[in-house]
Formats: structure tokens, C-alpha cells, sequence
């Protein structure tokens, strides 16, 4: 599903639903038809179960659909740098960036060019301050 948040799994189902349904999800808790992503996402089984409407003797409905959840991580970088006013004219400034997020497949970018993690020299002003 491409959206933030948490699934509503009534739309899984061409958006209509026999009433009175009832969603399942093993080993997941469902509230209002919608479930909580797990940490890591990962593939579920989601059934609807709904009373037949009318009346046959063949039971309930019942539909199940594969629901795959993939999830990116927050990006978290840390920035160190001299903790002093730096008064230079012109020159350039170390600055250290780490990363503290821990998802796969990290990518920094420094002036739209790929960088790796590590010390950099960053530009200073051309006037003290």
C-alpha cells in the first residue's frame, strides 16, 4: 500500500463489503478493520468473514487476500562540529555526519552527490561572524 499510516483492509476488498464482516489477521490485532504495521512490515494472510446475507444453507462468506506491508525507517543523522563560534574569513569548516537510523541501504547526499558518512569540510561564510 502506498500511504502513510496504518492500512484500512476494508479497501482490500473493491472497496465494498458484505456487512457485519469480520476482518483476521493471524497473530495481528485488527481495531475499526484496520491494522498496525508491525516493525519490518512483512507479508500477511487477510480474511473476511461475513454471515451470509441471504440465508443460504452454504455458510458464511469468506474471502482471504495476501497483504504485503514494506516499511522505510525514519532517517536519523548526527551532526558534530566544533561547538565554539568558528571566526574565519572564507576556508572551510569540519563537520563530522553519522547516522543513528538503522535501516538498509542508507544514502547521503551532500549537495545533490552521493556521499559517504564520515568527516566533511563544509564551506565557511566569507564574513566572520
Amino acid at each position: 500500500m502506498a500511504r502513510k499510516g496504518n492500512p484500512g483492509l476494508q479497501t482490500m476488498f473493491d472497496g465494498y463489503n458484505t456487512p457485519d464482516g469480520v476482518f483476521t489477521v493471524p497473530g495481528q490485532t485488527i481495531t475499526n478493520n484496520t491494522m498496525v504495521i508491525p516493525p519490518g512490515g512483512g507479508c500477511y494472510n487477510v480474511t473476511y468473514t461475513a454471515p451470509n446475507p441471504n440465508g443460504c444453507p452454504s455458510g458464511d462468506q469468506v474471502e482471504t487476500k495476501a497483504l504485503l506491508l514494506t516499511t522505510k525507517p525514519t532517517p536519523e543523522i548526527n551532526l558534530n562540529g566544533s561547538t565554539a563560534f568558528i571566526c574565519q574569513e572564507g576556508g572551510t569548516v569540519p563537520v563530522t555526519i553519522t547516522r543513528s537510523s538503522n535501516g538498509a541501504n542508507p544514502v547521503l547526499k551532500l549537495d545533490g552527490n552521493a556521499a559517504s558518512f564520515g568527516v566533511f569540510d563544509l564551506e565557511a561564510p566569507s564574513s566572520r561572524g
